[in-house]
């Protein structure tokens, strides 16, 4: 697998993670999926690029899962006058920008920053 289709798939991945509507849930499997890509060698063989693939579709499973039951917002999840949390009105102004890399805080994790 070339590293542009390996790319897509941590793209993939990393959205089908920020398609949980639960704050806890989408900011663990963000995490869990930058460790993951992180962990791999710089070749990764066709067995672990399968485990990849299947990861990708146990997330959005899970996800779809989790979007039939309403929940309310946590305090730390803010909601914009459009509807959406800051961190994905981030992740969306930066993709918008042309930004490749994902908005982290200073360990790592997503930042939740209000547009001031």
């Amino acid at each position: 697998m070339s590293s542009t289709s390996l790319r897509t798939l941590y793209r993939r991945t990393l959205r089908a993670a920020l398609s949980f509507p639960s704050y806890n849930f989408r900011t663990y499997f963000f995490q869990h999926t930058r460790l993951l890509f992180r962990s791999l060698p710089a070749q990764p063989t066709s067995s672990e690029i399968s485990a990849l693939e299947d990861e990708l579709a146990s997330i959005r499973r899970q996800a779809l899962l989790q979007r039939s039951f309403d929940s309310p917002l946590l305090v730390v999840e803010a909601e914009t006058p459009q509807g959406r949390s800051l961190f994905r009105r981030q992740v969306q102004k930066s993709e918008e920008e042309g930004n490749r890399e994902w908005p982290q805080g200073s360990k790592g994790e997503p930042t939740e920053r209000s547009d001031s």
